[in-house]
């Protein structure tokens, strides 16, 4: 499959595009109940994403390693490629799509109802991923996860653990 080039006009207008869909165009008409509803309180980006994409993502890494996890709950399948996903930098409005001279990401070709698939995604520019969310994107269906650091002391310590060791251990001597 031959990558496909993308105008400058259509790259600055990605963003946009993955978060907003047709309605974040500026030609787009803004109702007052949707003003209102960005406004509330309540509206957080997690519920929203939760009630308009069939996937739910889950992203980690260890090192430039990306780990992720993606479950469909719609009833229709999908076909994955490296192509339907991108990077959004921490803190900007820089959207970085997958390329192969960029990135790597090794993923099933399918993604059936009810199932959850597993990859992994190194983004050459980024050694520490930690903060920056990606992006999966198969049709007008989108979801992101913010990528968190793998390691997890809350998650290594068992329930029972105390911080008073209750026997000694002494190392061994080597030779």
């Amino acid at each position: 499959m031959k990558p496909r080039f993308i105008s400058r006009a259509a790259l600055l207008l990605l963003p946009l595009y993955l978060f907003c869909g047709c309605s974040g165009l500026p030609f787009a008409k803004k109702s007052k109940a949707n003003e209102d509803f960005a406004n509330s309180s309540l509206a957080s980006a997690e519920s929203v994403q939760a009630q308009q994409s069939p996937f739910v993502m889950a992203a980690e890494s260890s090192g430039n390693v990306i780990t992720f996890a993606i479950t469909n709950n719609s009833s229709r399948e999908y076909t994955v490629s490296p192509y339907h996903f991108a990077l959004i930098v921490q803190g900007t409005r820089r959207v970085v799509p997958y390329s192969p001279e960029i990135a790597t990401i090794d993923v099933p070709a399918r993604l059936g109802p009810g199932e959850t698939i597993m990859g992994r995604a190194i983004f050459n520019e980024f050694p520490a991923p930690e903060g920056h969310k990606l992006v999966f994107k198969p049709d007008s269906n989108a979801c992101f996860a913010v990528i968190t650091s793998s390691f997890n002391p809350l998650k290594t310590v068992p329930k029972n653990y105390s911080a008073a060791p209750k026997k000694a251990i002494k190392a061994s001597k080597s030779r």
